[in-house]
Formats: structure tokens, C-alpha cells, sequence
């Protein structure tokens, strides 16, 4: 796992932007200039340039919601 991830809390917000959208329902998401992969189980759908606040709501597997929202997003390793 990337060294910025793991450094992440649980419960810490971090900005995120779309950088591509896949049909399989992956996205690819910058923060602070890193790359990094979630896959979207939230049923919503985002566009590229889209900026997005997810919540970490699991440091093992790396989850992540929406801010203010129960829908999860999985990190892809």
C-alpha cells in the first residue's frame, strides 16, 4: 500500500479528485498529487474533475464513504 494511505486515520476526511471514471465501476482519484484507485459501490456516479470528500471508515481493508454518507467506497490495491 502507498505510504500516504497508510498513514491515513479512520474517521479522517480527505478531498479527492476524479481523475477517470471506468465502466467496472473503478475511479481513479488524486489526493495531494497521489494516484490511487477505489471502486465505487455507492451506486452514484461522478465525473472526471469532480471533486469528491471521502471519510475513512476502515484503516484494514482501506474503506472510505462519502462525507455525510453511509455509501462506501473500497480502495483497489
Amino acid at each position: 500500500m502507498k505510504e500516504f494511505l497508510q498513514n491515513l486515520q479512520k474517521g479522517q476526511p480527505i478531498s479527492v479528485n476524479v481523475i477517470e471514471v471506468q465502466i467496472d465501476r473503478q475511479i481513479l482519484v488524486s489526493y495531494r498529487g497521489e494516484l490511487f484507485r477505489v471502486k465505487n459501490t455507492s451506486g452514484r456516479r461522478f465525473n472526471i474533475g469532480e471533486k469528491v470528500i471521502l471519510v475513512v471508515t476502515q484503516k484494514n481493508p482501506l474503506e472510505f464513504s462519502l462525507a455525510g454518507e453511509q455509501r462506501l467506497f473500497s480502495r483497489i490495491v
